[in-house]
């Protein structure tokens, strides 16, 4: 008699319980958000929900204004160091920049990583410290473009950190 073993399931009951942990948080802050959430409560809980439920190491979000056609940093999570912190609040980015320009036109997100390198975002993710990225708007359109450091180290620093995922 021969018996047939059976292929290792955990993998996909992790990936479901993932899965499950990730909607509970998103039906969670889905039923938070109203009108009366300040903009800024808003970005953190965006922000928090990136790094704490999703894995992200960093998460950036940016918001137009109107006056200058220019986007500011509104939101910053996951940069411990002062250094980084001093030259990322003075990056702004122009509606008619390509990195806008191409997230509002194609509507899809941009990746970029070592192996996979986006000539758009190069320069931008190596300015953000970021060795991997996820680009994305949200928001109404162009309103609040988003980063997320996908755990990958910043361009010219080695660690023997493992990446968050």
């Amino acid at each position: 008699m021969k018996f047939m073993s059976l292929p290792d399931t955990q993998p996909l009951l992790d990936l479901q319980a993932r899965y499950t942990r990730i909607y509970k948080k998103l039906h969670h802050l889905g039923k938070s958000l109203n009108e009366t959430v300040r903009i800024d409560d808003a970005f953190e809980m965006a922000a928090s929900f990136a790094t704490d439920t999703l894995g992200f190491e960093r998460c950036l979000i940016f918001q137009h204004n109107d006056f200058n056609g220019c986007f500011h940093i509104r939101h910053v999570r996951g940069y411990p160091d002062a250094h980084e912190q001093r030259i990322i609040k003075i990056i702004n980015l122009l509606l008619s920049g390509e990195v806008i320009e191409s997230l509002r036109v194609h509507r899809d997100p941009i990746t970029h990583t070592p192996e996979a390198a986006n000539d758009i975002v190069a320069k931008l993710s190596q300015s953000l410290f970021l060795g991997e990225a996820y680009y994305e708007l949200f928001g109404g359109g162009h309103r609040y473009p988003v980063w997320f450091d996908r755990g990958g180290q910043p361009p010219g620093k080695r660690s023997a950190r493992r990446p968050h995922r």
